[in-house]
């Protein structure tokens, strides 16, 4: 198995997935730095971890977490107050096998293991995932068309169910298990079970702005 090693940026209460995008405004030190190494001696790849303890501030290496994001940094400017706005976007999962300290925290990293699945099975899970998604969308119209065309043409579930993740207003602890899950399938599946929770909310919030019209 292909390991590398890469710089560690810590998130604390959120997550990116592979195919999503983060906008990060950095103004401690140690993560400029981080940053700086990126773009200089890993092509602007980083890895960006989510500790489940969001609270915790003295996290020992053994308490982090065992997958992660590889992100790239496509842009990167300096603001006039010297804090650094950054834009990662996710490129895959990662399996960490070490972290390392040094001047800043690295991680010994490798591919995940991709689950394979019955293609019959994908196909039919990933057409109902378009489904109940493009039913989604007629109540949250502020989706762009740029992000619904990308979903109606995606053909592969593993990418789709990423996409639809990052999209979808979850909560923390269900990114998080969003990230950990390696079967696309699965992933899939407890999306459609979310997307039809969201559309519950949905209908219901237009009913409350339907009665408390004056």
């Amino acid at each position: 198995m292909l390991k590398t090693k890469l710089p560690v940026i810590v998130l604390r209460n959120m997550i990116l997935l592979p195919s999503g995008e983060l906008k990060l405004e950095v103004s401690d030190v140690e993560d400029k730095e981080i940053i700086k190494k990126s773009c200089n001696m890993h092509d602007s790849y980083v890895l960006l971890i989510s500790p489940t303890n969001i609270y915790e501030e003295n996290l020992k290496l053994e308490d982090l977490p065992k997958i992660g994001t590889i992100g790239k940094i496509t842009s990167n400017f300096e603001l006039p107050n010297s804090n650094m706005r950054i834009t990662i976007t996710g490129v895959n999962r990662a399996q960490i096998f070490e972290y390392v300290e040094e001047k800043e925290l690295n991680a010994v990293i490798g591919p995940v293991k991709i689950i394979k699945n019955d293609e019959e099975i994908e196909e039919a899970i990933l057409r109902r995932l378009k489904s109940e998604f493009i039913s989604y969308i007629s109540i949250m119209p502020n989706i762009s068309n740029g992000l619904i065309n990308r979903i109606t043409d995606e053909s592969h579930l593993e990418k789709l169910s990423d996409v639809v993740a990052n999209i979808l207003p979850l909560k923390f602890e269900l990114k998080l298990k969003y990230l950990n899950e390696l079967n696309s399938v699965t992933r899939a599946e407890e999306l459609i079970k979310d997307i039809q929770k969201e559309k519950s909310i949905g209908s219901i919030d237009k009913e409350l702005d339907e009665k408390l019209k004056i």
